[in-house]
C-alpha cells in the first residue's frame, strides 16, 4: 500500500513540474491558477477528502479550510498573508481508513462561532474556546454500534419549521435530524428509518420545491434522488429522478436566476450532470454530458467563481486523474471547461467554492484529491475574451511531495 501511494505521489510531483512550464488554453474560457497547499508545516496526519470553507479559527485572518480524511483527524489551513498555515486540531482516538463526512456551522446555540461536525463510525461535534484555542469534542450519536451503518454524509441548515435554527442531517443507510435542546441535551429526530435503495451516498438542503415552506431535503443514491420535507405534520418524501442514473454526488443551489427556487444539481457514474428543478407542475430534468470517458463524477459544488459569467458555475470532479472541470450555461447552451488534472489515481471526493485567499478577489475554488489544491481565476475574463497563455506556478510543490513521500514511509 505504502509503494502504491508513493509511486503515485511521485508521479504526481512530475506531471505538477511539467504543468509549472505553462499550460495553453484555447477559446473564450477562463483561465485558472493552481497552487499545491502545503500542509506539512504541522505534526498532522490526516489526509484531505473532504473540505469546507468558513471561519472557526479566531486567530486566523478570513476564513479556513477545514478538511478531514483517512488518518487521525481533521485539520485547518489559512492563508496568513505570507505562507499557508495548517494546524491539526481534532484528533480521534482511532485512525480511520475511509473518508468520513464533514460539515462546519453554528450547529451550538450554547457556544459562540461556529462548530466542526465529523461522522463516519461516530457522530462527533468539535467545539473551539476562543480563550483557551482548545478544541474540545462531544460524540452525540454512535450509529456503528446501534445500526451497524456508517455516516455516509452530514449537513447544517434549517429545514425543520418547527424547531428554531438550524439543524444538523445525517445520513446513514437512513435520516436522521439532530439539535440541541434548551437543556443542553442533543435531540435526535427519525426521518427516516431505512431509504429503500441499495445503496446512498450524500445530501443537501435547500429551496427548491415552492410547494413548502422554507427548505427542504434532498437525498443522492445509486437508484434515485428523494425529496423530503415537513408537510406541518409529518416527513413527506417523494422520488423525483426514475431509477437508473447511478447518482453519486449532488448540491442544492440557485443556477436558473429566473425562477424563484433552487435547482439540484447532481452527477453520476456514467460522467453526466444532471439538473433538476420544479416547473410549476412537476419536476424537470436536463442532462449534460461532463466526461465523454464516463468518467465518474464524485464531487459537484455550485458557486461563482468567475467573474466573467453571470451568476454561478457548476465545478465537478471525476475519478481519472483528479479532472475537475467548470461548467456554465452561454445563452441557453451548456459550455464546459477542464481546468485541472494530474496523473494521479486519486479520486476529487469534495470541491468547495467560496473566498479563503486574500490575496485573490472574490472566489476561489478548492478541491480535495487526497491533497488539497486552490485554484483562482487568473484575469477577470468574460465569454468573448480571446485565447491567453496560462503560467501555472507549481515548482514549490516538490519540497512538499518530498515531505509526504517520508510520511508515507513511516
Amino acid at each position: 500500500m505504502r509503494i502504491v501511494k508513493m509511486t503515485t505521489l511521485l508521479f504526481l510531483s512530475i506531471t505538477m513540474l511539467l504543468a509549472s512550464l505553462g499550460m495553453s488554453v484555447k477559446g473564450d474560457t477562463p483561465t485558472f491558477g493552481i497552487i499545491w497547499i502545503d500542509t506539512s508545516n504541522t505534526d498532522y496526519n490526516t489526509s484531505a477528502n473532504a473540505v469546507e470553507i468558513s471561519d472557526v479559527d479566531s486567530q486566523a485572518p478570513g476564513n479556513e479550510l477545514i478538511f478531514t480524511g483517512w488518518g487521525w483527524g481533521t485539520a485547518e489551513a489559512y492563508y496568513n498573508g505570507t505562507t499557508w498555515q495548517s494546524k491539526f486540531i481534532c484528533n480521534r482516538s482511532y485512525e480511520m481508513w475511509y473518508d468520513p463526512a464533514l460539515a462546519v456551522g453554528d450547529i451550538d446555540p450554547d457556544v459562540e462561532g461556529n462548530e466542526i461536525v465529523e461522522g463516519l463510525y461516530e457522530l462527533i461535534v468539535w467545539t473551539y474556546d476562543n480563550t483557551t484555542g482548545n478544541w474540545t469534542n462531544t460524540t452525540i450519536w454512535n450509529p456503528w454500534s446501534e445500526t451497524y451503518a456508517t455516516v455516509h454524509d452530514v449537513k447544517i441548515g434549517d429545514f425543520d419549521p418547527i424547531h428554531e435554527g438550524v439543524e444538523l442531517l445525517v445520513l446513514t443507510t437512513g435520516l436522521y435530524e439532530f439539535y440541541k435542546s434548551q437543556n443542553g441535551s442533543w435531540v435526535k429526530t427519525e426521518i427516516i428509518r431505512e431509504i429503500p435503495v441499495w445503496d446512498v451516498y450524500a445530501c443537501d438542503v435547500g429551496n427548491f420545491d415552492p410547494r413548502f415552506d422554507g427548505n427542504e431535503v434532498i437525498v443522492f443514491t445509486a437508484e434515485n434522488i428523494t425529496e423530503f420535507a415537513w408537510n406541518g405534520t409529518e416527513w413527506y418524501n417523494e422520488t423525483i429522478v426514475i431509477p437508473g442514473y447511478y447518482i453519486r454526488s449532488g448540491r442544492v443551489s440557485e443556477i436558473n436566476t429566473t425562477n424563484n427556487v433552487s435547482e439540484i444539481v447532481c452527477g453520476n457514474k456514467y460522467g453526466y450532470v444532471m439538473l433538476v428543478w420544479w416547473n410549476g407542475t412537476e419536476y424537470e430534468m436536463e442532462e449534460i454530458r461532463i466526461f465523454e470517458d464516463m468518467d465518474t463524477i464524485y464531487s459537484v459544488a455550485v458557486g461563482d467563481c468567475w467573474t466573467g459569467h453571470a451568476g454561478n458555475e457548476i465545478v465537478v470532479g471525476g475519478s481519472t486523474a483528479a479532472r475537475t472541470m467548470l461548467v456554465w450555461e452561454d445563452n441557453g447552451t451548456w459550455q464546459k471547461q477542464l481546468i485541472y488534472e494530474n496523473g494521479s489515481h486519486y479520486d476529487v471526493t469534495d470541491i468547495e467554492i467560496g473566498d479563503f485567499d486574500l490575496t485573490h478577489p472574490g472566489n476561489e475554488i478548492i478541491i480535495a484529491p487526497s491533497l488539497l489544491f486552490e485554484l483562482y481565476e487568473n484575469t477577470p475574463v468574460n465569454e468573448s475574451t480571446s485565447p491567453v497563455f496560462v503560467f501555472v506556478p507549481m515548482i514549490g510543490i516538490i519540497p512538499a511531495v518530498i515531505w509526504r513521500l517520508r510520511q508515507e514511509w513511516r
